[in-house]
């Protein structure tokens, strides 16, 4: 991973990073290409030239390296839509997805206690 093309862009409820990565997105059984422009625990924004609906479901595959276990995958909504991509609320993420997730953002954010209770106040409710 390269760390250069990754910093600190907002705090919201999640430390948010912007991290520059080719991705597949999934709607409705068609796959299509996409750019994660920032991303978070809980969600990212994705550049696609595919017009995202409010609401869609989307499973989202980001490719780490040429090994498939390193692939992080993602299922969300769309929450957010511009002209050029859509903010995506994640949903659901297996332990390892989550996993590679987190290790991204620490890395990138500089802080890996502060990500950690990040996610642990938004699972108690505190976020």
């Amino acid at each position: 991973m390269e760390r250069n093309v990754a910093t600190v862009i907002e705090k919201r409820n999640f430390s948010r990073v912007d991290f520059k990565k080719e991705v597949e997105i999934h709607v409705s059984g068609r796959k299509y290409s996409g750019f994660i422009e920032n991303l978070s625990l809980k969600g990212a924004y994705i550049k696609t030239p595919h017009k995202l609906q409010a609401g869609d479901q989307v499973e989202i595959v980001i490719h780490l390296a040429g090994d498939d276990d390193f692939d992080i995958y993602l299922q969300g909504k769309t929450v957010r839509l511009t002209e050029d991509g859509a903010g995506i609320l994640f949903e659901k993420l297996d332990l390892g997805s989550f996993s590679h997730l987190r290790n991204i953002i620490a890395y990138n954010y500089g802080d890996d206690d502060a990500v950690m209770e990040e996610f642990f106040n938004y699972h108690k409710g505190e976020s």
